[in-house]
């Protein structure tokens, strides 16, 4: 990322970071399939049921690519009128959004297969595959800037090894788990049974792809490229915090959607409160640490020049340590499947997310629109998805011993 920067210049970068973003929106077409269908996977016993799930979602995904597609030409067509964008680099924004976007296709359809292979506890190969994916998609960014191309070229490496990795996930799914992929598995009465839990996890991910996405693309619109690179930066450091700590909740989720198809509640309250210490005591001493000395990191990363104000970079800490506790619960709740009313919660966080950022952009800048992602997080999810996952396992407790 600071080669990145320092070949491409901030305004260029921060194009780039602008795209990913709202690439990141086309991640909704799976209208929250994907959890629903590792949830199933997760508590499926007959082979039958994989070649019926797997086909049925991988058509439903294959129809909705060709509604996004005109979404996207929308959006390529008049992306200098959405976002400040210079006219001068407007085809290179096109171009480069036109690959991401196949880049995105590939990995929506693909993503299936990584999905099979976590329901069946393989989480791990598929980790290692993404891992070595990335390792090239760096080395030959690097390469490509070193020889002077801009981010057409990046986009490129991009999707050359998301098709080839996307191809050996499909190997590997294919050589651990029999299945087969055939319409002619398609089952319409399963499309039915998927579509409303499915919908309460799409709009969890309305949420999400708000609460952590929408911050650059406001900055764009209102500020400018160069200030989205600045920003994004800033918060890199902190994600990168967020996705290691999240991984010990993530890992377990099969295995939540098996105890609680068995019932097991004893055992879910059990497991969710260690993982809940151990994740935020992890997190409480690698925060502090960025508390501290986060700043002093990202000016010998990215040079002083790009740093983010300290401010700013603190109320990242502040959001992605409440978010800690909110991510924990949040997954049982997804696994178990009674994500319904999270959902609802999510579109409120959303929503003041938007507001919040908006109005406090007015008046703090930068600092504004950190401080609306905060605050709306706060009064929200922050409080509700633990709530919400005590009050209906001690329930099921509860039932259970009075039906002794």
């Amino acid at each position: 990322m600071p080669y990145m920067l320092l070949k491409l210049g901030s305004e260029i970068y921060g194009l780039w970071i602008l795209l990913s973003s709202v690439i990141a929106y086309f991640s909704l077409s799976n209208f929250g399939f994907n959890t629903t269908l590792l949830k199933e996977l997760s508590q499926a016993g007959k082979e039958e049921y994989y070649n019926r799930y797997i086909n049925t979602t991988l058509v439903f995904f294959l129809c909705i690519s060709l509604l996004v597609f005109f979404i996207f030409l929308l959006l390529v067509l008049n992306i200098d009128n959405l976002f400040l964008i210079d006219v001068k680099i407007k085809n290179i924004a096109q171009i480069t959004f036109a690959i991401l976007y196949f880049v995105f296709l590939v990995n929506f359809l693909f993503g299936i297969f990584g999905t099979l292979l976590f329901s069946k506890g393989l989480l791990h190969i598929k980790n290692y595959i993404s891992i070595i994916q990335s390792i090239f998609i760096s080395f030959f960014t690097f390469f490509v800037l070193f020889k002077g191309y801009s981010i057409v070229a990046i986009s490129l490496v991009n999707l050359l090894f998301s098709m080839i990795f996307s191809l050996v996930v499909l190997y590997y799914a294919k050589k651990h788990i029999n299945f087969e992929i055939s319409a002619s598995h398609f089952d319409i009465h399963i499309l039915k049974d998927m579509i409303r839990p499915s919908f309460h996890y799409f709009l969890i991910s309305i949420s999400v792809i708000v609460v952590f996405y929408t911050d650059n693309i406001i900055i764009s619109s209102f500020i400018g490229l160069s200030s989205v690179a600045i920003y994004s930066l800033g918060y890199k450091l902190v994600d990168v915090s967020q996705r290691i700590l999240f991984k010990l909740v993530d890992i377990i989720v099969p295995d939540i959607a098996l105890l609680y198809g068995e019932k097991n509640y004893r055992n879910i309250l059990e497991l969710h409160n260690k993982v809940m210490f151990y994740t935020l005591l992890l997190a409480l001493f690698g925060y502090a640490f960025l508390f501290f000395f986060g700043i002093d990191i990202l000016n010998i990363w990215i040079g002083k020049k790009y740093s983010l104000d300290e401010t700013i970079f603190r109320v990242f800490i502040f959001f992605a340590f409440s978010h800690t506790w909110v991510h924990v619960s949040g997954m049982f709740i997804a696994a178990m499947g009674i994500h319904k009313k999270n959902a609802y919660m999510s579109l409120v966080e959303a929503f003041l997310n938007i507001v919040l950022s908006l109005i406090l952009l007015k008046y703090y800048g930068l600092l504004g629109v950190a401080l609306g992602t905060l605050f709306a997080g706060l009064l929200t999810s922050s409080w509700f998805v633990p709530y919400w996952f005590y009050k209906h396992i001690y329930q099921k407790i509860n039932e259970e011993y009075v039906n002794g």
